[in-house]
C-alpha cells in the first residue's frame, strides 16, 4: 500500500499523520527531542504494517476459501440436479421389474397348474396299467430263477382254456 515511502536522502514520509523524519530526527525539532517518543512511533509504524500484511495475508486466504467454497458448492448444485433424473430413471427400472415380475408369476401359476394336470394324467395312467394286470396266486417265490417258461408254460396254456371257455362269443 505504501504507507512508508523513502527519499534518496534518508527522508522518509508516513502517510498517516505526515510526520517528515530527517535520518531519524523529526524534521523542525531540536537535537534535544524525546527518543523515546522517535522509538515509539517507529514501532507503532512496524506495527502498523505488520498488522496491514496479515489483514492482507488474511483477507487473500479468505478469498481462495470462498472459491473453494463457491466451486464445492457448484459442484454439490450439479449432483443435486442430477437426482431427481437419477430417480426417475430408478422408479422406471423398478416399474418395469414389477412388470416382470407379474408376468413371471403368471406364467409360473400356468407351469403349475400343467404340473398337476401331468401329474394326475401319470397317475390315471398307472391305475389304468394296473387294472389289467394279472395277479397270480400259489405260484412258489424264487421260480424266477429256475426260468419262467418251464414253469409258466401249463399256467399259460390253463388260462388259456379258461378263458376261452368263458368267453362269450366263442
Amino acid at each position: 500500500m505504501g504507507l512508508i515511502n523513502a527519499a534518496a536522502d534518508g527522508t522518509s514520509v508516513v502517510a498517516k499523520g505526515q510526520v517528515h523524519f530527517h535520518q531519524g530526527v523529526p524534521a523542525g525539532s531540536s537535537e534535544s527531542c524525546n527518543w523515546s517518543s522517535v522509538l515509539h512511533t517507529e514501532s507503532v509504524k512496524v506495527l502498523f504494517e505488520t498488522t496491514l500484511v496479515e489483514i492482507h495475508e488474511l483477507r487473500q486466504q479468505q478469498v481462495w476459501e470462498t472459491e473453494k467454497l463457491q466451486e464445492r458448492l457448484t459442484k454439490i448444485e450439479q449432483q443435486i440436479g442430477e437426482v431427481p433424473k437419477r430417480l426417475q430413471e430408478a422408479e422406471q427400472r423398478i416399474s418395469d421389474l414389477e412388470d416382470k415380475l407379474g408376468s413371471f408369476d403368471k406364467v409360473m401359476m400356468a407351469e403349475q397348474k400343467k404340473i398337476w394336470y401331468l401329474e394326475n394324467k401319470v397317475k390315471e395312467k398307472e391305475n389304468h396299467v394296473r387294472r389289467s394286470n394279472l395277479r397270480f396266486t400259489g405260484i412258489p417265490e424264487g421260480t424266477e430263477s429256475q426260468g419262467l417258461s418251464q414253469n409258466m408254460i401249463p399256467l399259460i396254456a390253463l388260462i388259456r382254456n379258461h378263458v376261452l371257455v368263458d368267453s362269450p362269443g366263442t
